[in-house]
């Protein structure tokens, strides 16, 4: 039994787009993770200024510098 070439090419067109879906699933994907890796960068090094100008004391000479 032949399977006929349009058979063939419909299949494997259906192959092509479940691939190629699956594709930009897993960009989209990394894309968000790539973001919430950035905003986590983001946050840490505003903790991070933040802890350090707690550090600094009142009144000292670089209280000027700060307003």
């Amino acid at each position: 039994m032949a399977i006929p070439s349009e058979h063939i090419q419909i299949f494997s067109a259906k192959i092509y787009s479940i691939a190629l879906f699956y594709t930009i699933i897993t960009i989209r994907h990394t894309k968000r993770l790539d973001q919430i890796s950035l905003l986590n960068k983001i946050f840490n090094d505003l903790r991070e200024l933040d802890q350090e100008l707690a550090r600094i004391p009142i009144g000292s000479q670089y209280e000027a510098l700060l307003t």
